[in-house]
């Protein structure tokens, strides 16, 4: 994701979550100001690299099982990421 960045909280449903989108503002809101994981920090897209395909398959899944627990998403919200 390092490249990609998230100039708005509103950016993400509309570019990263297009088919899932997470329908509660305050979770849009976490993903895009928590300290540890929020989108508008360019230091946290390192972490969120682990998502890309050429990752570890591992890395991925124990990742995106952290964001969905962290933030209250659904399976077909973090499969979409």
């Amino acid at each position: 994701m390092l490249g990609t960045e998230f100039k708005s909280e509103t950016k993400i449903n509309s570019e990263f979550l297009k088919l899932n989108p997470i329908s509660n503002p305050a979770v849009v809101t976490a993903l895009y100001t928590d300290p540890w994981y929020g989108l508008n920090n360019d230091a946290n897209y390192l972490m969120w690299n682990v998502l890309k395909a050429d990752q570890d398959p591992l890395d991925r899944l124990a990742f995106k099982s952290e964001i969905k627990s962290y933030f209250g998403l659904s399976q077909a919200q973090v499969d979409e990421m």
